[in-house]
């Protein structure tokens, strides 16, 4: 008698499941592009593993949250509109690491998922001092998907609304700082890809005498040529950096990152007090030319004009 009933419960998963398979394949009868096939099983997978977990959310618990039972998340350095971005410890090599993953309180939107692991493609790509890379490409236990990076530093951001803090406000620390941004940039476009959000929040400082600079954030990259339009990517300009020419169906050249430089230059001598500012502020004005074709045509330039203006500076 239990074994009919087992075999009885199995038919009908079966034949549930089999229903299941043919909503995915297809719908009102015909067949369904593969592209969409593959985004509905995600998301199936998504709520067979959040249903399957039973955890609590992770920041909302009493208890520390953990990640893959390995890194303690120590605190939400960010939260986005759609993003966190948490700061986590390894718990044996007490190492640091950042993990971008989706929010947890909004459901997993698959443009999105996918733009996420986009992006850690992209930073798998990049082995270099210069640029935050992806350490592994996660899925978390309610189905997100998570970039694991090293721990890069605080961003420049934090240290632009530090009132009290003189450290890189003089222009030598400026000049370090521009020529540590101009030289990752030199190594992105060397690559192939043009960053399209270079701002504060996405340079990394890692303290020390001679402060160490890390590109990161690569969401909506593109490679050289490419358009968002294109590649059918909702990029949202950061409108106080970006390039004027800049705009989904416009193609990406490094001049548009050269620009975002220009207008972080000119944020940061906004805050200095050193009298010494003349050629970083006339530096800063080639980069932020409105005609691309008048702006340093690489950041390799760039950074050979940077040198000129620093000994112009003594």
């Amino acid at each position: 008698m239990v074994k009919m009933m087992v075999r009885d419960e199995g038919d009908e998963l079966t034949a549930r499941f089999a229903a299941l398979m043919a909503c995915v394949r297809h719908q009102n009868g015909d067949m369904r592009p593969l592209g969409q096939q593959k985004i509905l099983i995600d998301q199936l997978r998504n709520t067979l593993d959040r249903a399957a977990s039973g955890m609590e959310p992770m920041l909302q618990s009493a208890e520390p949250g953990f990640i893959a039972g390995t890194f303690a998340v120590e605190t939400r350095l960010y939260r986005g509109a759609h993003h966190d971005i948490l700061k986590l410890r390894h718990r044996d090599l007490a190492s640091l690491h950042v993990l971008k993953t989706l929010r947890q309180d909004q459901p997993i939107a698959p443009s999105r998922a996918a733009l996420l692991r986009r992006e850690a493609e992209i930073g798998l790509c990049f082995r270099d001092p210069h640029l935050v890379e992806t350490t592994a490409l996660l899925r978390l236990a309610d189905g997100r998907p998570a970039i694991l990076q090293p721990w890069g530093g605080e961003p420049l951001s934090s240290r632009l609304t530090q009132s009290t803090s003189d450290q890189s406000r003089d222009v030598a620390s400026i000049t370090a700082i521009m020529g540590g941004l101009l030289q990752a940039l030199h190594r992105l476009h060397e690559h192939g890809y043009v960053h399209c959000d270079v701002k504060p929040s996405n340079i990394f400082l890692l303290p020390g005498a001679a402060p160490h600079l890390s590109l990161g954030d690569f969401g909506i990259a593109l490679k050289i040529g490419e358009t968002h339009a294109a590649l059918d990517l909702k990029a949202a300009y950061s409108e106080n950096y970006c390039a004027p020419e800049q705009a989904p169906d416009r193609p990406a050249h490094p001049t548009m990152d050269i620009y975002s430089a220009g207008r972080i230059l000119h944020q940061l001598l906004t805050v200095t007090h050193d009298q010494r500012v003349g050629e970083l502020a006339h530096f800063a004005k080639d980069l932020c030319a409105r005609n691309p074709e008048d702006r340093p045509q690489s950041a390799d330039i760039a950074l050979a004009e940077l040198k000129r203006s620093k000994g112009l500076l003594g």
